[in-house]
């Protein structure tokens, strides 16, 4: 296969994904009839019990699709060893502090049972040598780990350090820096709402992103946070900073945070001869699913809440 080729079958499957106009047949449905209007508008399956299960099906779908027309398996699985990463977490947690998630349904690259076996068990016979040499490396950061958070953060920054050095595609690479940039900005209004001091966002900080740390400890105790992020992506990032200052809104700040992503990526969403389309379409299902989630958790929701693609 080749990127025309790809590209070309995304545009042609973009035409179904769900916008807002579609997606408001949702609001004000009832919990108990919601997978069946799902179904009814062309998403989900009928066989799914929960809206979980809806997703997992989705989730698959769209990873069997981009197996089907990608150039390269390696970066499109990247996508997915994402998703991955946060069973991997939950596991380590379930192993370290003994919190038990049930996340059967939650990986799509590594075969769960398999997974589980390697974290709880450290049986690395069933699984890829380079899965096993991640999670060995994830053991050795987290010997010493003194809580979930510092688990979900040395996690994040290995995953990000992989992929970063394994792939040589600039868009890909911008895409995840973008991706890195965006967890720490959340992860700066989280911790200062919450009253955390410094040393505490400090452990969670994710490295490699284009903005350096020093940028968010420089900011960290100001009142104006916004004015030292102006210098990047053409103060877009200090606006949705100021908008969450003015309103204190958490899901507006994060929402904000996801269409900025869309909209940074759809500069890349016509780049017939490299893997920016699909990067694209990737990002769109994603927001489609995060959509339907907002639908299904906050009744109060408007149509001019949702994300845009």
């Amino acid at each position: 296969m080749n990127y025309p080729y790809a590209v070309g079958s995304i545009k042609v499957i973009e035409a179904n994904i769900l916008d807002k106009n579609k997606l408001s047949k949702l609001i004000n449905i009832d919990k108990d009839d919601f997978i069946k209007a799902l179904n009814d508008i062309g998403y989900g399956n009928n066989e799914a019990k929960t809206l979980e299960e809806v997703f997992a099906y989705q989730t698959n779908k769209v990873k069997s699709l981009l197996e089907e027309i990608t150039p390269d398996k390696f970066h499109t699985d990247l996508f997915f060893f994402e998703y991955d990463c946060l069973t991997i977490k939950a596991l380590f947690k379930k192993k370290i502090f003994g919190v038990n998630i049930d996340l059967s349904a939650k990986t799509t690259l590594i075969n769960y049972v398999d997974l589980e076996r390697m974290i709880i068990e450290e049986d690395y016979t069933s699984v890829n040598k380079n899965v096993a040499k991640f999670i060995k490396s994830i053991n050795e950061e987290l010997t010493n780990a003194s809580s979930s958070r510092v688990v979900s953060a040395k996690i994040d920054n290995l995953f990000y350090s992989y992929v970063l050095k394994s792939n040589s595609n600039a868009t890909l690479k911008q895409y995840f820096k973008l991706r890195i940039d965006l967890a720490n900005l959340s992860t700066l209004i989280r911790s200062t709402n919450l009253n955390w001091d410094l040393s505490r966002f400090s452990e969670m900080f994710i490295e490699g992103g284009l903005i350096s740390k020093d940028v968010f400890v420089n900011n960290y105790n100001l009142q104006n946070k916004e004015y030292g992020f102006r210098s990047f992506y053409n103060e877009k990032l200090s606006k949705i900073i100021k908008s969450y200052e003015d309103l204190k809104n958490i899901n507006v700040f994060e929402r904000q945070l996801d269409n900025f992503l869309l909209e940074f990526m759809s500069e890349f969403r016509n780049d017939s001869f490299d893997i920016g389309p699909i990067i694209y379409f990737f990002l769109k299902k994603d927001a489609e699913a995060k959509n339907i989630r907002y639908i299904y958790s906050f009744s109060d929701i408007q149509v001019s809440d949702l994300l845009d693609y």
